[in-house]
């Protein structure tokens, strides 16, 4: 699923101005958190590693909820390193009622072109922790956070990237062992459905520079795909609109399935 509603997508650069006399970071708006705690960490860092909105959370809820009412609760979840991603994986997983610990996996990090003046300042593990996040110290990820940004990445080996860290994903979830839970990035669902789809079993769909541009439009917050492995023969079948959609005015969440389900990469 991609993440829920962001801060920076709403009010721009938030971390600038919402400040008390202290510096300290204010609520200015009704769909800001009240407050970032239990993170403690600078105003600043959240420019590039942004957090959820209110409805963000919200968001997530409701597909958490969705997951538990169709019997898809998660037995394993995974997340981006992203803050936003990390946060909705956990506010999911947290609504389906069943115990679990986050695996961040940094391969699943969206493109580095999004991101041309500097890395983001992750928030650690150990903050995480602190914070009260359940992070799963045993898991060994495809990618090392220390690689990430290590070297200019091409958009072809930014698509091997991630469908390389969700086939890792997917060989550790072998047929029986549960439902897998994966929150990232609106070209993440898009990746998942170009390396799961039976179409594409012989050669992974991949997303251009052109696609990857507004691809937010098509994969809207809080989007998903699903798949379910079959048990005789250990490929995988494509559960269109396995959870409800979830509209409100002018917004819904329903991915634009002529994106997605294209054959060509190229095609918009």
């Amino acid at each position: 699923m991609r993440h829920g509603e962001r801060l920076d997508d709403l009010f721009g650069e938030w971390y600038s101005y919402c400040k008390n006399k202290n510096g300290k970071y204010r609520q200015r708006d009704l769909n800001m958190p009240p407050d970032l705690s239990p993170l403690n960490r600078p105003l600043g860092e959240y420019q590039n590693d942004t957090a959820l909105t209110v409805l963000g959370h919200v968001l997530a809820q409701m597909v958490g909820r969705a997951m538990l009412v169709s019997g898809r609760s998660p037995d394993m979840v995974y997340c981006s390193p992203a803050l936003r991603c990390i946060q909705t994986a956990s506010v999911a997983a947290t609504m389906t009622g069943r115990p679990f610990k986050l695996r961040i996996e940094p391969g699943l990090f969206e493109n580095f072109d999004l991101y041309p003046d500097k890395k983001p300042k992750f928030v650690t593990v150990e903050e995480l922790k602190h914070s009260g996040f359940n992070i799963d110290d045993d898991y060994t990820p495809y990618c090392k956070m220390e690689d990430l940004f290590a070297v200019s990445e091409s958009n072809e080996m930014y698509n091997d990237r991630v469908q390389s860290s969700l086939q890792y994903i997917a060989n550790k979830s072998a047929p029986g062992r549960g439902t897998v839970l994966v929150a990232a990035h609106a070209s993440t669902v898009d990746l998942a459905f170009g390396k799961f789809h039976s179409r594409f079993l012989k050669e992974p769909r991949q997303t251009t520079p052109e696609n990857l541009m507004n691809i937010s439009i098509p994969v809207p917050y809080s989007s998903n795909v699903t798949f379910m492995r079959n048990s005789d023969d250990d490929q995988w079948q494509y559960i269109r609109e396995a959870l409800p959609p979830i509209t409100y005015r002018n917004f819904s969440n329903r991915l634009n399935h002529d994106f997605i389900e294209r054959c060509n990469a190229a095609q918009q």
